[in-house]
This record gives structure tokens, sequence and C-alpha cells, in this order.
């Protein structure tokens, strides 16, 4: 994997190395950059993954992680799990951080890359947003929220 960034994440790329410490992820170019959005976006965080298609052509996967660097924490952020009787199984968690927030949209993110590889199975919003709870919980393990 490569990684490019415009911010100091040290908790962040240690949070990578074990989450992905049992994955492929040779083809993979990933860039986590700070932007400040319109004031009208209220995302905590926003995110896009390359075209997948490249793959089939030996071109690396590349993911893009986007940080709103004018955002104020905390924010409570709630998201469909599960799917159960047709009705949605929600968890929520307050963000606290930046490093918080990145913690959850990388392990959302990951867990498509993961499908598409084929190294998971199960490619669903609801299986990336409980991906990215377990991140973040995974991150708070080693890190105390504020």
């Amino acid at each position: 994997m490569i990684l490019k960034t415009n911010l100091h994440i040290p908790d962040i790329r240690d949070l990578l190395f074990e989450q992905l410490k049992n994955y492929k992820t040779d083809d993979l170019h990933l860039s986590i950059k700070a932007k400040h959005f319109n004031k009208h976006e209220r995302k905590v965080y926003g995110s896009n993954t390359g075209d997948v298609s490249t793959l089939r052509k030996n071109k690396p996967y590349n993911m893009h992680i986007l940080v709103n660097s004018g955002k104020e924490y905390p924010e409570t952020e709630k998201w469909g799990i599960q799917l159960y009787k047709n009705k949605y199984v929600f968890d929520a968690d307050r963000i606290y951080t930046r490093d918080e927030a990145l913690a959850w949209i990388l392990g959302h993110e990951f867990w498509h890359y993961f499908c598409f590889t084929k190294q998971e199975r199960g490619n669903f919003e609801t299986k990336a947003n409980a991906c990215g709870f377990r991140w973040l919980r995974n991150f708070r393990m080693k890190h105390e929220p504020i």
C-alpha cells in the first residue's frame, strides 16, 4: 500500500498497519487529505473510492479520504449496520476527534476494498458501516476520547 497524506496522523498510521496486517494491500494507493468543505456541507468527513474496474487491468485501486478541516467535534454519527425484518438496526457513536472520524471512515472504505479484492464477503453498506464502528472501537482501545 502507498499512503500519501498532508496530515500528521501517527495514530492513524498505527491503526492502519494493525488492521491491515492480515490482508493483501499491494495494489492500493491511499490518499488522506484535509479539505475545507463548503459551509453548507455538514460532513464530518468525506470519501471517494477510485474506479474499481482498474484492478482488472492491473492498475492500482485508488482510495481518497477527505477530512473536513473546518469541522468541530464532538458529533454523533448514526448508521445502519444490519437489516432485520426489512428494517435497519442502527449503531450510533459520538465522534470526539478528527482521528476518530478517520478511523471510522477508513474501516468503512476498507470493507469495500476487501470485498472487491475477494478478501471478505458481503459488499453492503450495512457491513461497511459495521466495519467502520469496529475500527473506531479498536482505535479507542489505544486512544481514549477526550
